[in-house]
């Protein structure tokens, strides 16, 4: 479609088992402006066969294994329409989304807007509730300091509701690469500082957790290695670039950050890597907010070696 208002981009991966549901979501939109750009990371499956299916109603990129942050990339820069929506290719739309949040765009003029998502039973998922926000009308709300889905709230709204502008991709940048898993957090959190955005309080995204080749419910322990990395990475960004900008408002993001620090010492002693994980607990000793994470750090530094029957247990199943 030439010159189209919206820009769809599903990354994908060996995803032989659901991508047809999520291609089938975003093509049986009530909404139709639309171009559906799919990027398929190296696939290995049959994923690849099942894209070429649907011929001309999808532009198909391939490319070598890079990760999420890669595809999404690749997706944004061949990109023709005035807004960006993503979806992963384990998830679905509800068949009004873009409609429903094109208008809103449109009402209230907004260069970004979220929408609530679901689990696969239909359960709501957290994003909005702790952060501050005016009412525009049933359902639709703005949030004048989006910045606080990543300073106070437990989760940030999935980047598979947003519908926004592509050209704010020009300040935030392109998806960190490098980041093994959450690259949507930072890149999120990025995007947070620069423009206020719309909220449709409506269940329009299906996110299906668990599902098959997930890099966020990975349990396998090297796969669980690199996310706790790259978690710990990411808060420590946000936390900061908080200090720096807003120092009171960095009590959650610093728990995220000991935490995701913890994490990854608790895998490394279950993997016998002692110094590693008394140098992790000694980083987390700043973040700790509480008794068990004060006891958590002390178990790792004084006797690790103790400790690892009980963390191979948690991270490797044994």
């Amino acid at each position: 479609m030439a010159n189209p208002l919206i820009s769809v981009i599903i990354p994908t991966f060996n995803r032989e088992h659901c991508v047809r549901q999520s291609l089938d979501s975003v093509l049986a939109q009530t909404f139709q402006d639309f171009e559906l750009i799919v990027v398929d990371d190296g696939s290995t499956d049959g994923t690849v066969e099942i894209l070429k299916s649907y011929g001309d109603k999808i532009r198909l990129i391939c490319q070598k294994n890079a990760g999420a942050g890669a595809a999404r990339n690749a997706g944004i820069r061949a990109a023709q329409g005035k807004h960006v929506a993503f979806l992963d290719s384990d998830d679905q739309w509800r068949p009004e989304k873009l409609e429903v949040q094109m208008g809103f765009i449109t009402k209230y003029g907004a260069k970004v807007c979220y929408s609530r998502c679901v689990g696969e039973n239909g359960e709501p998922l957290p994003d909005i509730e702790e952060v501050t926000t005016t009412l525009k009308e049933p359902g639709v709300y703005h949030v004048a300091d989006p910045v606080e889905f990543c300073s106070r709230a437990r989760c940030h709204p999935y980047l598979q509701s947003m519908v926004l502008e592509r050209e704010l991709f020009n300040a935030t940048g392109l998806f960190d690469q490098a980041l093994h898993t959450g690259e949507d957090t930072l890149w999120i959190f990025r995007l947070s500082h620069l423009t206020d955005c719309l909220y449709i309080d409506r269940p329009m995204t299906v996110i299906f957790r668990g599902s098959d080749n997930s890099l966020t419910y990975d349990v396998r322990p090297a796969a669980a290695e690199k996310r706790w990395s790259a978690v710990i990475r990411v808060q420590a960004e946000m936390y900061w670039r908080l200090r720096q900008t807003r120092p009171g408002q960095t009590a959650v993001t610093r728990e995220r950050l000991g935490y995701a620090i913890l994490c990854r010492a608790e895998l490394a002693c279950a993997s016998g890597e002692f110094p590693l994980a008394r140098s992790l607990a000694w980083e987390a000793v700043a973040c700790a907010g509480n008794f068990k994470a004060w006891l958590h750090i002390a178990a790792l530094v004084l006797t690790p070696s103790l400790m690892q029957s009980r963390f191979r247990k948690k991270w490797h199943h044994k």
